[in-house]
């Protein structure tokens, strides 16, 4: 997906809190996360890692542990 990393973050936040998100939905919401903290980091300089499942399982787990803690899923 394209656009400025910005607006791409607040897309992604609003839809973290959508009712009854799927476990794929889920997924896809880590995995452009990843993508758009992967495109800010090489914009600034920073180096990028390599195992991109590895981050995007990490923030898979932030996402559904966010959705716990607000009362969105159980």
């Amino acid at each position: 997906m394209s656009g400025d990393p910005e607006e791409r973050f607040r897309r992604i936040s609003s839809r973290v809190l959508e009712p009854e998100l799927s476990e794929r939905e889920m997924e896809e919401l880590a995995r452009e996360w990843v993508e758009v903290k992967l495109e800010v980091l090489k914009r600034h300089g920073y180096p990028v890692p390599e195992d991109r499942e590895e981050l995007v399982a990490q923030h898979l787990e932030r996402l559904k542990r966010l959705r716990r803690n607000l009362g969105i899923d159980k």
